[in-house]
């Protein structure tokens, strides 16, 4: 849209200086052998936009010339496509009568000068002696050539195809047309040139006039409004990257102090795991020892205090409910004893009875069992 906004300030500054010089050239491009076919004719670049001129009788012209009034065509709105009467260093500018768009009558591809371009999708084309952004543009004609009277189309080359124009530079430049005619082919009927310079075309001021009221009522406006919206619009992106910015921060922050927890969450769980194998190896522990006093209850050996306790010096005590502690040792072990008192040899203790061994293995039980959980 920029493009296009851009293409069209070119269009609307180009046309203000035309507008204004548009008399003087109208009087300087006057010569005594052009005789006028039309002052002002328009064709666009897209649209079917082409113009129209006609001629009252048949004539003989040596040559076809358009004199630039303002206005701009062109294959895109870049300015190095803009022109007056084609694309960039191309020209296509075609004329075809009113009731045969197929049939080319200029330019004269037989002209020295003519050499076509290498596009197959419409008729662009050079001089060498024209260019397309000169004001003044001249088509030869073939030897005794004549062109009947009647209507004929001016059509810029991809709008007459109708061919890749929809990026074409949306706009129309307007023109006058002249002939010249072959010596000795104007008859007495055919009005003759004027020998001076034409000063006065009311209707031509009358047009310029209605153009230049236009660009100052609706052209300028339009073109002031577009430049406060741009700047509206660069304000609301510049507002929106610096929200953009802030909250980016912000994302970035957030996502560090995650990685900052999620880090102290794997430090507690390896430390957790260290303490659940510790306390695992410790319960192993356990259980291997009871077993291992559980074998010298059952074999009655002489080491079954220091298996038990683990400790030849201390000496057990034991409660006057002997029969009730061993019942409680035989439940929480799973094991059967006998009631009544067991005399065990024992070489430093003396006599070790099953009530002293029975405390001491449940005390040990109910250790296992708090590492357990």
């Amino acid at each position: 849209a920029l493009r296009h906004k851009m293409a069209f300030s070119f269009d609307v500054a180009a046309r203000l200086v035309l507008v204004v010089s548009c008399i003087l050239t109208q009087v300087a491009y006057c010569q005594d052998s052009w005789i006028e076919i039309d002052s002002l004719v328009c064709y666009g670049s897209r649209d079917d936009s082409n113009g129209v001129f006609e001629l009252k009788e048949d004539i003989q012209p040596q040559a076809l010339q358009f004199h630039h009034v303002y206005g701009y065509v062109g294959c895109c709105p870049q300015a190095g496509c803009v022109s007056f009467w084609g694309c960039g260093g191309m020209l296509g500018l075609i004329i075809t009568p009113e009731n045969d768009k197929s049939n080319e009558i200029f330019p004269w591809t037989g002209d020295p000068e003519y050499t076509k371009t290498g596009h197959t999708h419409a008729h662009f084309y050079t001089l060498t002696s024209q260019s397309s952004r000169k004001p003044v543009f001249t088509l030869r004609a073939p030897e005794s050539y004549t062109m009947l009277k009647g209507k004929y189309h001016v059509w810029y080359a991809e709008d007459k195809t109708s061919a890749s124009d929809e990026d074409n530079f949306d706009s129309k430049a307007c023109f006058s047309v002249k002939y010249l005619p072959v010596p000795g082919s104007i008859t007495t009927t055919t009005p003759v040139p004027q020998t001076t310079p034409k000063t006065h075309d009311y209707d031509f001021i009358q047009t310029m006039a209605n153009e230049l009221q236009n660009l100052k009522d609706n052209v300028i406006p339009s073109l002031q409004q577009e430049i406060r919206d741009l700047q509206t619009y660069k304000d609301l992106d510049e507002l929106a990257r610096g929200q953009l910015e802030i909250k980016s921060e912000e994302i970035r922050r957030n996502v560090l102090e995650m990685n900052t927890t999620l880090t102290s969450v794997q430090m507690q769980a390896n430390d957790i795991n260290a303490s659940l194998i510790d306390v695992k190896a410790t319960a192993d522990e356990a259980h291997d020892h009871i077993h291992e006093v559980l074998d010298a209850l059952s074999m009655g050996t002489k080491n079954s205090k220091s298996a038990l306790l683990g400790d030849d010096s201390s000496t057990p005590t034991c409660s006057n409910n002997c029969e009730s502690v061993i019942e409680n040792v035989g439940k929480d072990a799973t094991m059967k004893v006998p009631s009544g008192s067991v005399k065990i040899m024992s070489g430093s203790c003396g006599e070790l009875d099953v009530c002293d061994i029975a405390l001491s293995l449940k005390a040990l039980l109910s250790a296992v069992r708090n590492l357990e959980e």
